[in-house]
């Protein structure tokens, strides 16, 4: 887990940020129907900055973004690209993911604050 919170710490220029939260949640969603949007963390969960990767297991693309997306609107990820960071507060702009396949997965690591 030392690692993952360590990503959380850099931006996407790999320049280093403080972030203020003290607690950290990690879990993993699975999007059951492709082409079906479901979210990554409950609507009402706040949050500093959510670390997300697809699984390595699955079959196609993942799409991650708002209440839009899906294969042609949000972040396309194939399960080789490595995990990226969002710093967004999930209670006020939830995040959605969507999957070309059946049954893939995302794992999450969301920081935030009590």
């Amino acid at each position: 887990m030392v690692q993952s919170a360590q990503a959380l710490m850099q931006d996407v220029n790999s320049k280093t940020m403080q972030l203020t939260g003290n607690k950290f949640i990690a879990g993993m969603t699975d999007i059951p129907a492709a082409g079906t949007r479901v979210l990554l963390l409950p609507a009402n969960q706040k949050t500093i900055a959510v670390w997300i990767r697809p699984k390595p297991a699955n079959v196609g693309d993942i799409y991650v973004g708002t209440v839009t997306v899906d294969a042609t609107h949000g972040l396309i990820m194939a399960k080789t690209d490595p995990a990226v960071v969002i710093y967004v507060d999930n209670s006020q702009t939830p995040i959605y993911v969507d999957a070309a396949t059946n049954g893939d997965d995302v794992s999450y690591l969301a920081w935030y604050a009590e």
